[in-house]
């Protein structure tokens, strides 16, 4: 089964608590908020009162995703807000091993990021305690993010690990066209952004992608 995470950084801000409220009555289970900083990455999105007061009108799990620099200094807020998860780019990580016990400590499932030009490799010494792996299938830069077929050769890779703990999430340019591609390479959730709310038809995209995700 393939999981879905609809991404609100693509939604229209003008009214996330709306858009919050039509997801809830879709039954979607997860909700997947990005934290960019305008540096690490060119895009500002979420801050920490945003999240906050999305949690005060929803009980959907949170996926926090940090794109940004110095990611150690969100962390303790977002436990008190009450977050179900925390990915952080392993490029903005000069040390992974504290960034990963901070959240940890905080009994928050842990995860890393990799961007397409990183090799999985810099996250597998870890690959025994963290919980995700966030494979980004585009580049995040905020430049129509188009999907990148090649990343697929790293899910399966990482998919192939013996023993294996962890989730494995995919990103970035993600349509119904590469859902199945996606599955039957191993990953357990796609996160959506565009595909769920284009043309600002959420019930229609999220019915049109759950009969993709019930032929697979």
């Amino acid at each position: 089964m393939l999981n879905i995470s609809p991404s609100i950084a693509s939604a229209n801000q003008i009214n996330l608590e709306t858009i919050v409220r039509r997801l809830e009555n879709m039954k979607i289970d997860n909700l997947h908020i990005d934290i960019e900083d305008g540096n690490f990455i060119p895009n500002i999105t979420f801050g920490l009162r945003t999240i906050k007061n999305l949690r005060e009108i929803t009980d959907i799990p949170f996926s926090i995703h940090i794109m940004g620099y110095h990611p150690e200094n969100y962390l303790h807020d977002l436990a008190e807000i009450g977050v179900d998860s925390i990915t952080v780019n392993i490029e903005a990580c000069n040390y992974p091993r504290k960034i990963l016990n901070m959240i940890k400590s905080l009994n928050i499932k842990a995860g890393f990021a990799i961007n397409p030009k990183t090799p999985i490799e810099q996250i597998l010494y870890m690959s025994d305690d963290i919980d995700m792996v966030l494979i980004m299938t585009a580049e995040p830069d905020c430049c129509g993010q188009l999907f990148i077929r090649e990343m697929l050769n790293k899910v399966e890779k990482l998919s192939r690990i013996n023993h294996r703990k962890f989730k494995i999430w995919t990103d970035g340019g993600i349509s119904k066209a590469e859902l199945s591609d996606i599955y039957n390479v191993g990953a357990d959730t796609a996160v959506l952004g565009r595909e769920v709310f284009k043309n600002g038809k959420i019930e229609e995209n999220i019915k049109s992608i759950n009969k993709v995700l019930s032929d697979l």
